[in-house]
C-alpha cells in the first residue's frame, strides 16, 4: 500500500492482512503479538488512514455520504488506538458537521461514545476546540464530546491539568456574567467538572446552579457535591478506569457479576420502596371526604377531627405552628401602596397577570413606577418575575439582591433569597436568611394575619429546604400546609417529584 514516492512507508504482509481484518470491524481484541506487528508498521498505517480520512471527510464535509462507512469508522477507531496525533485536523473537522449527518454515516452512538476518545487520543493543539465548544450554533452533544475529550487528555496527561481549570473557570466567568449566554454549554460545563473532580469550580458552579442555568434533569448539585466529596483522586481513578475500559483492542480483566436472579431480586426491592413512598405520599397529601378516616392518625372521621380546625396547630415535633389567621383577599398592602389614589394602585396591581401573560410589556412599565414610587415592594417583585419569566436569571439576580437591600423583611424577597441559595446547595445558609425561623408568626412574630400565597410561598421554601437535608418527613409537613392553603398549586407536584427524586437516589445509593 503505497501513495507518493517522497513520503511513502511499506506496510509489510502479516500488518496488512491485519490492517484489512481491522478496517472490516472483523476483529474484537488484539494479542499481544498483533498490537506489536501494528506499532511496527506504524507510521506507514497513519500515513494510509490519512488517506482513508482525506477521501471520505471531505466527502461528508460537502454534505455527501461516505463510500465505505465502514472503512472509515474502524480507520478512526484505529487512529485513537495509535493516538496519531497526525490525524487529529481531519478527527476536529467533524466537529463542524451536524449531528444526524455524523451518526447516519457513523452510527447512532458516534458523537456520544466515541468522539470525545478519539479527540483526547489524537488531540494535538487542544485550544482549536474552543471554537467548537463555544459555538451555540454546533450541536450541544457535540460540544460537550470537546469538553470531555479535554478531560480525558488531562487524564492521559497529554496536556496540563492547570491548563484546562483555568479554561473551564473562563468560561464559567463568561457565562455567568452573561457574555456566554449559554445554558446547554453551562451544564455540559458542570458535567465535565464534576467528572473532572469540582474543586477548583465549586464557586462558579454553585452559582449557575443558584441562577438556574443548569439544566438539572440533566445533572443535579447533590452528584457534584458528591463527587467534590469523594475527592480529586477518586474523580481520576474513575476516569482512568472509563479511558481503559473504552479501549476497544485491549482485553481487560472480567469482573464477576450478580447473578440475573440476584440483581432482578434487588430491583424489585428497590421499586416495592419506591410504590411504597408514593402510596403513603399521596395518602397524607389527599384530603378526606367528610366521612373518611383522618389522616392525623387518630381513627376519627374527619367531620370529627381536623375538618373544621385552624392551619395544622401540631406538625413539627420541636415546633408548633401558632394559630394564625389565613387571608385569601388581597395581599395587605405597603403603606405607601396605601397612601396612591385609587386608579393608580389599580394600575400597579394590573401589573400582576402580565408578569405570566406578557412579561416583557412589565419590563417597559415597571421601572417607571419603581422611579415614582420606589418605596413599594411589589413592584421590586413584579419585575423580578418578569425577568425570571423572560429566563433572563443574571438580571432577577441583581434586582433581587437590590430588593433584599432596600426592603430587608419583605418576605417574598426573603424566599427568593433562600431559594437561591437552596439551589447553590447551601441549606443552613438559606434557612438563616429567613431568621432559622420554622413558621410564619415566628419569621414575624409581631403579626397574626398572614396571607395564604405568603403561607405557600414560606412552605414552599421550608419544604425545599427539608428535601435538601434528607428529611422527607418534615418536608412532607409543609408540603400540607400548601395542600391546606392552595391545593391546586404547581408547588404541591412540584415539591411531590421532588421528594420522589430525592428517595429514589437515596434507595439507589443503598442498592
Amino acid at each position: 500500500m503505497s501513495t507518493d514516492v517522497k513520503d511513502t512507508y511499506l506496510i509489510d504482509t502479516q500488518a496488512s492482512e491485519l490492517l484489512g481484518k481491522l478496517l472490516n470491524g472483523d476483529m474484537e481484541w488484539l494479542s499481544e503479538q498483533e498490537k506489536f506487528v501494528l506499532t511496527e508498521n506504524r507510521k506507514a498505517i497513519v500515513q494510509h488512514l490519512n488517506t482513508i480520512f482525506s477521501k471520505e471527510i471531505p466527502r461528508l464535509l460537502g454534505g455527501e455520504t461516505c463510500s465505505d462507512a465502514t472503512t472509515l469508522f474502524w480507520g478512526l477507531k484505529l487512529a485513537g488506538f495509535f493516538e496519531a496525533s497526525e490525524t487529529f485536523e481531519w478527527i476536529e473537522k467533524l466537529c463542524h458537521l451536524s449531528i444526524e449527518h455524523l451518526e447516519n454515516s457513523l452510527g447512532d452512538y458516534f458523537v456520544t461514545e466515541e468522539l470525545s476518545y478519539l479527540l483526547a487520543d489524537t488531540m494535538n493543539q487542544w485550544s482549536v476546540l474552543k471554537d467548537v465548544i463555544e459555538n451555540p450554533d454546533i450541536n450541544e452533544f457535540i460540544r460537550s464530546a470537546c469538553l470531555d475529550a479535554l478531560v480525558f487528555s488531562v487524564v492521559k496527561k497529554r496536556i496540563d491539568r492547570l491548563e484546562i481549570t483555568n479554561y473551564f473557570k473562563s468560561l464559567f466567568h463568561r457565562i455567568l456574567i452573561g457574555e456566554l449566554d449559554d445554558e446547554l454549554l453551562c451544564t455540559h460545563l458542570v458535567s465535565s467538572c464534576s467528572d473532572f473532580w469540582p474543586g477548583e469550580c465549586l464557586e462558579e458552579i454553585r452559582e449557575s446552579f443558584g441562577l438556574n442555568l443548569v439544566d438539572e434533569t440533566h445533572l443535579g448539585l447533590d452528584c457534584v457535591l458528591k463527587d467534590f466529596s469523594q475527592g480529586q483522586e477518586h474523580c481520576i481513578e474513575k476516569l482512568q478506569k472509563q479511558v481503559k475500559q473504552h479501549s476497544f483492542w485491549e482485553e481487560l480483566p472480567r469482573i464477576a457479576e450478580p447473578s440475573d436472579k440476584i440483581q432482578s431480586e434487588g430491583w424489585d426491592k428497590l421499586f416495592k420502596q419506591i410504590n411504597q413512598f408514593e402510596i403513603e405520599t399521596n395518602r397524607v397529601l389527599k384530603e378526606p371526604q367528610r366521612n373518611e378516616t383522618c389522616n392525623c392518625g387518630s381513627g376519627k372521621k374527619y367531620k370529627k377531627c381536623c375538618m373544621n380546625k385552624p392551619l395544622l396547630p401540631d406538625l413539627l415535633s420541636n415546633i408548633k405552628i401558632e394559630e394564625s389567621i389565613i387571608s385569601y383577599g388581597s395581599l395587605e398592602y405597603s403603606d405607601s401602596m396605601k397612601a396612591l389614589p385609587e386608579a393608580e394602585r389599580e394600575s400597579i396591581l394590573n401589573l400582576y397577570p402580565l408578569v405570566a401573560e406578557n412579561p416583557e410589556e412589565v419590563l417597559q412599565i415597571a421601572p417607571t413606577y419603581i422611579e415614582k414610587y420606589p418605596d413599594i415592594p411589589m413592584l421590586y417583585n413584579f419585575l423580578y418575575g418578569a425577568y425570571r419569566k423572560l429566563k433572563r436569571p443574571r438580571e432577577a439576580m441583581k434586582l433581587m439582591k437590590e430588593t433584599l437591600q432596600i426592603f430587608p423583611d419583605y418576605l417574598f424577597g426573603r424566599v427568593e433569597y433562600a431559594l437561591y441559595l437552596l439551589r447553590r446547595g447551601e441549606p443552613e445558609k438559606a434557612h438563616a436568611a429567613l431568621d432559622n425561623a420554622g413558621t410564619l408568626s415566628q419569621l414575624y412574630p409581631e403579626r397574626t394575619v398572614f396571607h395564604a400565597a405568603e403561607w405557600k410561598a414560606f412552605a414552599y421554601v421550608m419544604s425545599r429546604y427539608w428535601i435538601q437535608k434528607n428529611d422527607i418527613n418534615q418536608a412532607k409537613i409543609y408540603l400540607q400546609i400548601i395542600q391546606k392553603v392552595s391545593p391546586k398549586s404547581h408547588e404541591v407536584k412540584d415539591l411531590q417529584q421532588k421528594m420522589k427524586s430525592k428517595v429514589f437516589a437515596q434507595l439507589m445509593e443503598k442498592q
